[in-house]
């Protein structure tokens, strides 16, 4: 009776010891659960915000690309359009029509000017002219029966002079009429149409000289 009692105590703590076991197997499963469910919940938490992250910076890309874009072209072609005023001047030399504001003329006494004929090409000489001052012998294409355009100019001092000369920017044409004007210089002998205008007489006419260019071979 003893020995099956024995046994039977012996069956029951067995029976505990393995209860036990199991059920700290199950605690443990349990909790390698719980900690892999949350790692993978984090992990889950850490894509997502990622991607946000990653979507919101292609969004400010593509923002910033296109505003370069709308924009950049804008500017471009406002620095376009200014590069081609500047070709247009350039080779226009200078337009006649843009001057604001237009200084008093210089009335000058015993100044005269005489121009020829003569061929076309890049320089333009002047027979005589005689000044009171240092002043600019300026050369102007037509504009329908009016000075247009500047083509060149130079300096020369008070004096008389013969076979002066002016070399152009832009060439004069065949068959084609031209004019010259005396300028005065405001003293820094930089030629400046807006500040250096046309000299007049005592009855306030400009002293300008016209000519003609032949058809013949340019100088």
């Amino acid at each position: 009776m003893e020995t099956i009692l024995f046994r039977l105590k012996e069956d029951t703590y067995s029976a505990q010891e393995e209860f036990n076991a199991l059920k700290a197997s199950s605690r443990k499963k349990k909790r390698k659960m719980d900690l892999h469910n949350k790692n993978t919940r984090m992990e889950t938490e850490n894509n997502i915000t990622t991607k946000l992250i990653v979507v919101a910076l292609l969004s400010l890309l593509v923002g910033f690309g296109i505003g370069f874009l709308v924009f950049g072209d804008k500017e471009g072609a406002s620095n376009d359009a200014t590069l081609e005023e500047v070709d247009s001047t350039t080779e226009d030399i200078l337009d006649l029509g843009s001057a604001s504001e237009t200084p008093a003329p210089v009335v000058v006494d015993g100044v005269s000017l005489v121009v020829s004929d003569q061929n076309f090409g890049d320089t333009v000489f002047v027979d005589s002219v005689s000044l009171d001052r240092a002043s600019w012998i300026v050369v102007y294409e037509d504009n329908n029966g009016v000075a247009g355009n500047i083509l060149g100019a130079h300096l020369y001092d008070e004096g008389v002079l013969t076979q002066a000369s002016v070399t152009l920017l832009r060439a004069t044409e065949p068959a084609s009429l031209y004019y010259v004007k005396i300028h005065a210089d405001d003293g820094d002998r930089e030629f400046d149409f807006k500040k250096d205008i046309p000299v007049v007489d005592s009855a306030q006419q400009e002293i300008v000289g016209t000519f003609t260019t032949s058809d013949g071979t340019p100088r």
